[in-house]
């Protein structure tokens, strides 16, 4: 059978932190554990996602294109100094963005979800993870990149 986990992450703010519900069940039955917990502030997640939305937005985004062609035929050597593609710099914060989101997720005020999520969850199981939130910036999270979910 299939496993559905819910993480409910509710009243809170990067400042401030995140109350934490965690919800595992089989699929179509009512929940067997529920354990809650919090997860602490974190205003460098909040800047890192900021700096990685505005290198997406300025270098990266489908629709910048033309922006990206140009830059990208721009890019020469020039003596010994090499002008990086534009795209790099979209690249490295996205990759600072997962670094960051996976610390904060691997913080001791959240150690209880993520034990009970590995005792309860075994590697060869199915699962659906559902994620439920009010927070925007929370939902825009790369959660595929949470260490916990790409571990084999």
């Amino acid at each position: 059978m299939n496993k559905l986990v819910v993480l409910e992450l509710g009243e809170g703010d990067f400042k401030q932190g995140f109350s934490v519900r965690l919800q595992i069940a089989e699929e179509g039955e009512q929940a067997s554990t529920r354990v809650s917990g919090t997860l602490p502030p974190a205003p460098q997640v909040e800047e890192s996602y900021q700096h990685w939305k505005k290198s997406y937005d300025s270098y990266c985004a489908p629709n910048h294109n033309t922006r990206i062609q140009h830059a990208s035929a721009e890019i020469q050597q020039i003596g010994s100094d090499y002008i990086p593609d534009p795209r790099d710099k979209c690249q490295q914060a996205a990759e600072k963005l997962s670094e960051t989101l996976n610390d904060w997720l691997e913080s001791k005020p959240f150690k209880d979800i993520k034990e009970e999520f590995l005792t309860e969850v075994k590697p060869d199981e199915k699962i659906r993870i559902i994620l439920q939130t009010d927070n925007n910036l929370l939902r825009n999270l790369p959660w595929n990149s949470w260490k916990l979910l790409t571990q084999s």
